[in-house]
């Protein structure tokens, strides 16, 4: 969409977060040849107190909250080409926003089935089928085998680096890939800030 688009899609929403993101997604839908549309970013847990003071609470908005092993998450993050001071030490402060972000996003909306639902990165890998399945049904679309078409998927990241495995087949390898590649020391700082998270989502063991 235009800047402009945007703008008269935001005028003409009630002033409420719920109708614009509502209609801001729609029309982005309509203009994709969607049936519905969203936003997917990991981004988002950092404001979830604001989000939910503004609107993110209402029953017309839907949560699909994906959460991963921090150990995996922290060595992707280690291995992103981004010029930025923190990589190298992200594993002393990140697992801690990690573990209070997702355990805050869960206890807020899992007890509405109709509005969230919980998925595990690494169940997605090892059963895409099942899950789509289940995803689709809490969205209340039909389910489609091109929704898992690697060919058609995220065409626009298909040059961005850090997004370069999109487009390829489902890598069931990427599911606790830290078993072998990370270090106790590193293991041991992670679980000191995460442990709650860890265990609550059930990657102990």
């Amino acid at each position: 969409m235009s800047v402009n688009e945007v703008i008269n899609i935001v005028w003409k929403s009630d002033y409420k977060l719920d109708s614009i993101l509502s209609n801001l997604f729609n029309a982005s839908a309509k203009n994709n040849g969607a049936m519905i549309g969203g936003d997917k970013s990991p981004n988002d847990l950092l404001n979830i107190r604001v989000l939910e003071e503004t609107g993110l609470g209402s029953e017309s908005i839907k949560i699909i909250h994906i959460v991963r092993d921090i150990r995996d998450v922290i060595l992707s993050l280690k291995n992103v080409d981004w010029d930025v001071d923190w990589k190298d030490n992200i594993e002393t402060f990140f697992p801690r926003m990690w573990c209070d972000s997702n355990l805050y996003l869960n206890q807020l909306y899992s007890k509405s089935e109709q509005k969230y639902t919980l998925i595990k990165y690494e169940d997605l890998l090892h059963e895409p089928h099942h899950i789509l399945h289940q995803l689709t049904d809490f969205l209340g679309v039909p389910f489609d085998e091109n929704m898992l078409e690697k060919s058609t998927r995220a065409q626009k990241y298909l040059n961005v680096s850090h997004h370069e495995n999109v487009s390829k087949d489902i890598m069931k390898t990427r599911a606790y890939a830290w078993k072998e590649n990370i270090t106790q020391d590193m293991l041991d700082v992670i679980d000191k800030q995460a442990s709650e998270a860890i265990n609550f989502f059930g990657y102990r063991n």
